[in-house]
């Protein structure tokens, strides 16, 4: 029976040429664009799910009650102390990132963004895949690094990287192990890790960040099972000196969770929106719907011409529950080959989808994921596309058949109508809404932000530099800079002009101040040469003089 079944179908394919192309190339357009979705969906709604005993990592969030202010990092000192103290921590990791330190390699040099220095416990809480060389012998010398296999391509080619030297700002690390990319759905996009007691080499940096009003330091901890997250937290409270009024609050943050974070000041990983990805959601079975309500239309609008098939059928003793999955297996044999087509434009369109969205999806034919996405969509194409043919033509009646009505009892004619309608309202409301936002990004785009970035280049200067001899090192730099011919003007601030990650903690004060009011102020240490450079535009007053401000890291 099935291959009679298969058989009529796949003959009603082939015999209605023109119908079943424009069928299967508007299905697979509209599931393509469906499943692209759902993966980005997908990966943003498990994000860092991939580690073992997920659900017993915390990251430590610290509030300030004074101002309601939420940061994600905690003191240096705050790790050790809670090891110490709280049984429940199996184990407790720390990571600082690092800002763009400088890769020296074959007499060329490259910043890069995607550093951080951790804890030597910090592959005993997240799952990394080492491809050679392992963390003990990372954790055996201050001066490794781990590289990713992508940064191993980037900076050793072909050759083995394994216990080679690359020089890193003003010391030479030896690559001491080498692990695969970090997936998609991680919060920790790095390329290079360094051990923290590489960072607090420097005496001053480890003197400052030794002290407790200092939080310069994202910690993580495993929990033992079945502990109780509240009490756990308040022991964390305790341990900050002089916090016997608890003005400041430590609490633990599932890792699942930090992904959709909301009230955190500022975060160093990547973060998402939950109602962004709903919307998506919404739009991706709303372009399915589109599809297959175009699916329907057209094989609805050529029910009469098989009404004779149906009722000859009939006639010689075909029941209705057999041409009812006759025309199920037409839908389900379009909706498989328009899968078959679904996944060669997907493997077309990934690298620009890659490219907007900032990820390293690919099409791995393996995944269980990838294939749960692209069943669930199968079932909906099918679901959507079947029923209702299925159920009008199997429904002609030998001496009725053409008197237009359906097993619902309405018009054929006026159903196809509403979903003709249907169809056209939600393609006019998705255009509307394509130019609206092309409209609004044009706007960000071409918007004065008040300075000039036109030929404007920034560089960082590495964290270790002589802080006693900085200044004359960075005047030294500029006045180098200005006697190239192509430079117009040289200047120097503490971190870039935008993402400025320096914010007030409440001490800020003024004339007729509303002390119940402490707004977040940004901060920018910069040189008397900044305007100029950057073109700034001056509200009141006048910018600042020569020997202002002393300290820079950074110049433009």
């Amino acid at each position: 029976m099935f291959k009679n079944y298969f058989k009529s179908a796949w003959r009603n394919l082939w015999k209605n040429k023109v119908t079943s192309t424009i069928n299967i190339i508007g299905l697979s357009v509209g599931m393509t664009a469906s499943v692209i979705i759902l993966l980005w969906v997908q990966n943003e709604l498990n994000f860092d799910n991939y580690h073992p005993d997920e659900n017993n990592i915390y990251r430590l969030t610290t509030t300030l009650k004074e101002n309601n202010w939420v940061w994600e990092t905690t003191p240096l000192l705050m790790a050790d102390a809670a090891k110490k103290t709280i049984p429940e921590i199996d184990a407790i990791a720390r990571i600082n990132p690092d800002k763009q330190p400088v890769f020296y390699l074959n007499e060329t040099l490259q910043y890069e963004k995607k550093c951080a220095y951790i804890d030597d416990t910090w592959f005993n809480v997240f799952k990394y895949d080492f491809i050679k060389g392992n963390a003990s012998s990372f954790n055996q010398n201050p001066y490794s690094v781990i590289l990713t296999a992508s940064a191993v391509k980037k900076y050793f080619g072909d050759r083995d990287a394994l216990n080679a030297t690359i020089r890193i700002d003003s010391n030479n690390y030896l690559v001491k192990a080498i692990i695969k990319d970090a997936p998609s759905n991680s919060s920790f996009q790095y390329d290079a890790y360094f051990p923290l007691t590489a960072l607090l080499k420097d005496q001053q940096r480890k003197e400052n960040d030794e002290n407790w009003d200092n939080y310069n330091y994202i910690t993580f901890v495993k929990l033992q099972h079945n502990t109780n997250i509240a009490t756990t937290a308040k022991k964390l409270t305790r341990i900050i000196p002089g916090n016997d009024k608890e003005g400041t609050i430590i609490s633990l943050e599932p890792l699942k969770n930090i992904h959709f974070e909301t009230d955190l000041q500022n975060s160093d990983f990547i973060q998402g929106n939950k109602n962004t990805v709903y919307i998506f959601s919404i739009l991706a079975f709303i372009l399915l719907l589109v599809a297959c309500i175009n699916y329907v239309n057209l094989t609805t609008a050529k029910a009469s011409l098989r009404a004779k098939e149906v009722s000859v059928k009939k006639i010689v003793g075909a029941k209705r529950r057999h041409l009812f999955c006759q025309f199920l297996l037409e839908s389900l044999l379009i909706s498989c080959i328009a899968v078959v087509t679904t996944l060669l434009l997907i493997q077309l369109c990934l690298p620009a989808f890659n490219s907007i969205t900032d990820k390293s999806f690919v099409l791995p034919l393996s995944s269980i994921a990838m294939w749960k996405v692209i069943g669930i969509t199968l079932l909906s194409a099918f679901i959507l596309n079947s029923i209702y043919p299925a159920l009008l033509l199997s429904s002609f009646k030998p001496l009725s058949v053409f008197r237009g009505f359906t097993v619902l009892k309405i018009k054929d004619a006026s159903f196809r109508k509403t979903l003709v309608v249907m169809q056209f309202t939600i393609s006019v409301v998705l255009i509307a809404a394509t130019i609206i936002i092309y409209k609004q990004m044009n706007f960000i785009q071409q918007k004065n932000p008040g300075y000039n970035k036109d030929q404007v280049v920034a560089f960082p200067l590495p964290f270790t530099i002589d802080r006693n001899k900085k200044e004359n090192i960075i005047e030294t730099i500029k006045q180098n800079l200005l006697t190239q011919r192509n430079i117009l003007d040289v200047t120097a601030a503490n971190q870039p002009i935008v993402n400025i990650g320096s914010m007030s903690t409440g001490s800020a004060d003024w004339d007729g101040h509303d002390t119940t009011q402490n707004p977040r102020i940004a901060q920018l240490s910069a040189d008397a040469d900044f305007k100029n450079t950057l073109g700034l535009q001056m509200q009141q007053g006048r910018w600042l003089q020569q020997g202002s401000v002393l300290i820079k890291t950074m110049l433009f």
